[in-house]
């Protein structure tokens, strides 16, 4: 198996319930985008539930810094967390001018720490724009 070719991205839409969905498989180290046509330029609603269900590695997830231009504050870096195995973290959301990628996509890059291909479940949230 590989890794998604892009994130499955759920809209929310506010005041509403949704079913959870099923998350995007990661079973390998690299980078997976967040296409353009799926953030509707909203990267500052966007946020990534990130499970690592690996249960003796820690896994690395990074948001890859944008490119100069759009993204004018690029030379801040990648914002990268670390997730201990086993546990679950809920990243974002991100600013555009730091992340956006030429293209209009966002990308994030997952390693495992230690050697191992990487192993984890990654669910992509739009948040509705506040009521």
């Amino acid at each position: 198996m590989a890794n998604p070719a892009k994130f499955t991205v759920t809209h929310l839409v506010a005041n509403d319930m949704v079913a959870q969905p099923v998350g995007d498989v990661i079973d390998s180290d690299g980078v997976v985008p967040v296409e353009a046509a799926d953030l509707d330029g909203a990267t500052g609603r966007l946020v990534f539930l990130v499970v690592n269900v690996d249960a003796v590695k820690p896994l690395d997830v990074t948001v890859e810094s944008g490119d100069n231009p759009p993204a004018v504050r690029e030379s801040l870096g990648p914002h990268t967390e670390r997730l201990a195995p086993g546990s679950a973290g809920m990243f974002g959301p991100y600013e555009s001018a730091r992340f956006i990628q030429d293209d209009g996509s966002l990308r994030v890059a997952f390693a495992t720490v230690g050697g191992t291909a990487a192993s984890a479940s990654v669910r992509v949230y739009l948040l509705p724009k506040a009521v």
